[in-house]
């Protein structure tokens, strides 16, 4: 490439590429040999790590006039895209990051500050526009200082990167050789924006190293660099770390950059520590370098990663210990012979907790290796349990970082949190394909990244557990929950336009990862294994290390099917003339999803569809409904003779027909039979049919229910309740289905969606007195199943019944449940079993040590023992959590939601106190105090109270993050009238400013609190009606 003005530095030539850059001809920068002499014992040992950590190409760059640097708050300038003006401009590409971070944790440096970090950043940007551009824009948020000197831009030029790589001789403004570009410094605080306007305007193709100087502090908020400690079990010292969690938009936090999914760029890190504690990062660690000023302290250089986006970066300073797998090792996605490092981190004490998610990896990286046809494409993989983290976890590429309790199983940990750890880090892992290998380019379309991950982790635990069952229980686990969720009033689309900081927060929703799933399960299930597969390997070929929007999936999805045999004259698997892409519009663009009805008229079968919504009555002038949306249908379906004659075709799940239409008219040879839509409910929508086919059905399940599937069971279970919640099936329908459960119904899976739908109806009637007449006949249900899933007498036995030796996961999760709703629904039996087990344990010498309550069950016994229990034994149980943080860290949650348990509204208040405190309850673990306290009878009256006395220490602590969301939902659980509701809009009414992402949390509490009331009007009456006929009816229950 030439300059203009023909200079000789148009002969430089250059090419950045993905990975290195190499040297073309010397150029770009201009020594006079006095310059040259003074500044060459300066770069020296600069240059020298520059040959050793990488070679680049540069391309020419126009010369610009120096000028002094210029700061300034104001308003950011220039083009921003999707209207909201808090998008960057794509005018400047990254090309590499090199950036050296120097935290300070308790460890004293000579004129440094405890638990602070000082960072320099040489970032090489490429001007992509061809107009040129007249700015570099980048993002840093306010915590970050930039001195006044602290910026610096100049042309690209091996002396540039060489000095970049040296911390003690990091270029600023005074000094010599390099070709600088005179810029104005802005900053946006607002926006998080960091402004580098420039004199001359940058020619496009030009390659340019931004160095800038900044400052941080290693603060609490669980974000961006931050500090967690531990207390040592044996020495009983505090002992702190350093960590990170960038997403979606705290890398910013960290370092200036350009802090959006799809400016993806390598970076190379170098990060100071003592000498006592292990640094990792993204990247394998290349080599280690005293520091010469600071005794005792040495610079980790890392390798150059792969190009990735900035959330996805992160890095770590801790004095932890590490595990490797005893058996698999996996070969490199490279042909260099060498292998995959697999490590786990933790503190010494709790490390041996991490042995079976440490052998569970590397069978899981092999799973998603072959299933994807591309390998994991990094040397390394760290996973990293951190005693304070905000996510879950977090899938970094090459460093996972977990919570303690997602990564950490005791020896005596139930199948529960067992579960619970592979599906987390089969979640994780999939991510090192799905966000990180292939990047969706914006957070409107997250699903790409976690639906689909969602999707996936359920294969790949089958994979490792087959027992599990994990993509059979998808039904009772995600989608009907995803499928509730997604009736509301306030839903958006999956792929709603995300503009703001506080959209991005609120893009992380069960939309984005349940209905995300679901949608690919249906395509799954309609498009065949074969071509579904084939399509979404194809899709990793072609966009690997790229950005990817839902059309690059749709597209070799598309040419799957297209490219497939066709299928047998039963099943359609496409509409005919119709891509996925229009298929899949309205089920990504349109909020909710379809109810489609079914009824037997004249031997035929009318199917129609409209929108379904929770409170259809809702509807009103603000939200019209004259051209209502229509979905691509997929319509699997067996008649009772087809299912008669070949009882498999109850399990084909491949579409039959496609309903495009407002109505579809299918032949039915036998009018008079049950029919069956939406098998396996592999479908993301409800099925309603007429009332006798809905009497027809019911007393097949009274009958012989094993005739239909488990899946089918539970689906009409679902569907049931659903639809007559939204006043679109007699509610006598619904609860006439679960008579046959008590008697006939011994799978576990049915029984979900049924609890579900007869808890509904409970919480629309929390604190009001018909509560009892419904807690009555849920007893009635329950307690002749009491013996079937009773424990052991504590009195006698500290080992669990001798039923789990022969029972499967499921049942003994099933089995778990079940006691948790006698105990909640007050069966004598149970109440007095959860009793005895805790004092048992209450006598115990060391009760930190030995637990003689399974430990399936410790949940449900510790909030049923607390909740009629005294002062002492809330005291006890406080304790108990306090000590399970040094060792038991798995056993800290269950622990904590009990103590929410208590009926004295003082503890109640006390506990939440305790968690907007500085001290015992760490940050990660306030959600669950107040999501436990929320769904509580006592606690979750002081709740709502305690937040608007004490909102403004709440939201100056956390933000208007996650966690408050989570904290605002869970305060309006109890809420039940309309003065309530009054109280929650005034609520939001005078915290409207300060509320931010927190305000769709509010407007769904709202939603919820107005169902409540409007169900009670109208729906009440006909279930208590029901329930009161029930209960004087002996023989209710299919026997």
């Amino acid at each position: 490439m030439s300059s203009p003005d023909g200079n000789s530095r148009s002969d430089f030539v250059a090419e950045p590429s993905a990975g290195s850059l190499t040297y073309g001809r010397t150029g770009g920068c201009f020594l006079t040999r006095v310059r040259g002499a003074l500044l060459a014992a300066a770069v020296v040992a600069a240059i020298i790590l520059a040959a050793f950590f990488g070679r680049y190409v540069w391309a020419p760059a126009q010369p610009q006039n120096p000028a002094s640097l210029g700061t300034s708050l104001g308003e950011p300038t220039g083009s921003h895209r999707d209207g909201a003006g808090q998008r960057l401009p794509q005018d400047v590409q990254p090309v590499r990051y090199r950036l050296h971070l120097w935290p300070i944790l308790d460890v004293p440096v000579p004129n440094r500050t405890a638990f602070s970090f000082e960072g320099r950043l040489a970032l090489t940007v490429k001007v992509a526009a061809e107009a040129g551009a007249d700015r570099v824009t980048l993002h840093a948020a306010p915590a970050l200082t930039i001195p006044d000197d602290g910026v610096l831009v100049a042309e690209a030029c091996p002396l540039a990167e060489a000095l970049a790589e040296s911390w003690d001789a990091f270029p600023d403004t005074s000094t010599p050789a390099l070709h600088k570009v005179g810029v104005t410094v802005k900053r946006t605080p607002a926006w998080d924006l960091l402004e580098l306007e420039v004199g001359d305007r940058l020619p496009a193709g030009g390659l340019y190293v931004v160095f800038i100087r900044f400052n941080g502090t290693l603060g609490d908020s669980l974000s961006g660099f931050y500090r967690s400690s531990y207390v040592d079990p044996e020495t009983k010292a505090k002992k702190w770390l350093a960590t990170t969690h960038m997403q979606p938009t705290f890398a910013r936090e960290a370092f200036p950059c350009l802090d959006e999914p799809d400016f993806r760029a390598p970076f190379q890190v170098s990060i100071a520590s003592s000498d006592a504690m292990h640094v990792l990062a993204n990247a394998p660690l290349n080599t280690t370098e005293p520091i010469s000023a600071a005794p005792g302290w040495r610079w980790h250089h890392f390798e150059q990663s792969v190009p990735m986006s900035t959330y996805l970066v992160a890095f770590a300073v801790t004095d932890f210990s590490y595990i490797t797998p005893r058996t698999q090792r996996l070969r490199r996605a490279a042909n260099d012979g060498g292998e995959i490092e697999v490590r786990l981190w933790a503190r010494p004490a709790v490390l041996a907790k991490g042995r079976y998610a440490v052998e569970l990896t590397p069978r899981i990286l092999d799973f998603f290796g072959e299933y994807f046809s591309v390998r994991y494409p990094l040397r390394k993989l760290d996973l990293l349990a951190i005693p304070d983290f905000d996510a879950g976890a977090m899938e970094n590429w090459g460093l996972l970082i977990f919570r303690e309790p997602a990564l950490l199983l005791d020896a005596e940990a139930d199948v529960g949190a067992k579960e619970g750890v592979a599906v987390t880090v089969a979640h994780e892992l999939a991510h090192q394909w799905l966000g990180n290998l292939v990047t969706a380019a914006w957070w409107n379309e997250l699903w790409l990244n976690e639906g689909f991950s969602e999707y996936m982790q359920g294969a790949a635990v089958d994979h490792v557990e087959p027992s599990w069952q994990m993509m059979e229980r998808f039904q009772v686990k995600i989608l009907q929950p995803a499928l509730q969720s997604d009736s509301i009033q306030t839903t958006r689309a999956i792929a709603a336009r995300v503009d703001s900081e506080h959209d991005i927060m609120q893009a992380f929703d069960s939309i984005a990862y349940d209905k995300g799933a679901c949608l690919l399960r249906m395509l799954h299930h309609s498009l065949g294994d074969a071509a579904f597969r084939r399509g979404v390997k194809q899709y990793m070929q072609t966009w690997k290390h790229n950005s990817t929007t839902e059309s690059r999936l749709w597209e070799p999805l598309t040419e799957a099917v297209r490219s497939a045999p066709p299928p047998d004259s039963a099943h359609v698997t496409l509409p005919e003339n119709t891509t996925v892409a229009e298929v899949m519009s309205a089920w990504t663009r349109a909020a909710g999803f379809p109810v489609v009805n079914v009824t037997r008229a004249g031997g035929k079968l009318v199917l129609t569809q409209e929108k379904f919504l929770r409170r259809p009555w809702a509807r009103n002038s603000s939200r019209p409904y004259s051209e209502p949306q229509l979905w691509h249908v997929p319509v699997s379906m067996v008649t009772q003779s087809e299912a008669e004659r070949d009882a498999s075709l109850l399990q084909d799940t491949r579409p039959r027909a496609w309903l495009v239409a407002r109505t579809l008219v299918l032949d039915m040879d036998k009018p008079d039979d049950w029919v069956l839509v939406n098998l396996q409910q592999t479908g993301f929508f409800r099925v309603n049919y007429d009332l006798d086919n809905w009497r027809l059905l019911s007393e097949q399940l009274r009958r012989d229910p094993s005739r239909l599937p488990v899946a089918v069971r539970a689906q009409l279970l679902d569907d049931a309740f659903a639809l007559a919640g939204a006043g679109l099936l007699p509610y006598e329908v619904a609860l006439n289905l679960t008579t046959y459960l008590p008697g006939r119904e011994h799978h576990p899976r049915p029984w979900a969606p049924a609890l579900a739908g007869l808890g509904d109806i409970l919480s629309h009637l929390t604190d009001q007195p018909d509560y009892i007449l419904f807690e009555r006949y849920m007893q009635k249900l329950l307690s002749p199943l009491w013996e079937q899933v009773a424990p052991a007498d504590p009195s006698t036995s500290a080992t669990p019944s001798p039923v789990e030796a022969n029972t499967t996961k499921e049942q003994l999760l099933h089995r778990a449940e079940m006691v948790s709703w006698s105990c909640s629904m007050h069966v004598d039996k149970c109440e007095d079993w959860a009793k005895r087990a805790v004092h048992k344990w209450r006598l115990e010498e060391d009760p930190d040590t030995t637990n003689p309550v399974p430990a399936m069950l410790r949940a449900t016994a510790y909030c049923t023992a607390v909740s009629s229990g005294s002062s002492d034994l809330w005291d006890f149980m406080w304790q108990r959590y306090l000590a399970a943080g040094r060792k038991n860290v798995d056993q800290q949650d269950s622990i904590l939601s009990a103590l929410a348990c208590t009926s004295d509204p003082a503890r109640a208040a006390y506990l939440l106190e305790r968690s907007i405190s500085d001290g015992d309850i760490r940050p990660q673990d306030v959600g669950t105090v107040w999501s436990a306290a929320g769904g509580k009878p006592v606690a979750g009256l002081v709740v709502f109270r305690f937040l608007r006395e004490h909102w403004p220490r709440i939201h100056q602590k956390f933000g208007a993050d996650s966690l408050l969301s989570s904290a605002v939902v869970t305060a309006a659980n109890r809420l039940s009238s309309s003065s309530d509701l009054d109280d929650l809009n005034a609520f939001s009414a005078q915290h409207n400013s300060s509320l931010g992402a927190v305000s769709r949390a509010l407007h769904h509490s709202a939603e919820h609190l107005r169902t409540d009331i409007e169900w009670r009007q109208k729906f009440l009456p006909d279930c208590k009606r029901w329930t009161e006929d029930a209960l004087r009816d002996p023989h209710k229950f299919a026997r």
